[in-house]
């Protein structure tokens, strides 16, 4: 199923899977145009639902981060691996991809493996990939596009 939350121009299509008693994001795309969201009956789906604003307002409204709704990433375990490493990137801050190579325990020489891993990254901004830019303070490299890249390391108080 399919969730739809904006904040001025920024919109997000949010895919929310459930596995039993647990329900947990697992892909975020940056859109267009929101779609429309669907009357939610089913309490404990409401209840996740709400954590999703939470997370989202607390980042957009507030320029902070809390703790994320649960979140299911498929991948391969060095993907896995860069991905994790991403979440320690403190709001406000960034790298470049070679750092964040060195900081997930690899060396300079993965720097292009490292991009990918990012650009395959299915949940951004909350495994914030916008967070590394080129080791010459280059804005490459998002799904999201670059001018929404540009936006959100702005909207963090980054100087570029």
């Amino acid at each position: 199923m399919f969730f739809y939350y904006n904040y001025e121009s920024i919109f997000l299509k949010i895919k929310i899977e459930e596995n039993g008693n647990l329900i947990y994001i697992t892909e975020i795309d940056f859109i267009k145009k929101p779609g429309k969201n669907f009357i939610i009956k089913n309490h404990q789906l409401k209840k996740f639902i709400n954590t999703i604003y939470d997370y989202f307002d607390a980042y957009f409204y507030h320029k902070r981060t809390i703790k994320p709704p649960l979140f299911r990433l498929k991948g391969t375990n060095f993907q896995k691996t860069i991905w994790k490493t991403l979440t320690k990137i403190p709001l406000g801050k960034f790298i470049s991809y070679q750092e964040l190579g060195i900081l997930a325990g690899y060396n300079i020489h993965y720097a292009r493996a490292i991009g990918n891993a990012c650009n395959k990254n299915p949940i951004p901004i909350i495994v914030p990939c916008h967070r590394v830019i080129g080791k010459n303070h280059q804005l490459i490299g998002f799904a999201g596009g670059i001018e929404i890249k540009k936006w959100l390391l702005e909207h963090e108080g980054c100087k570029i």
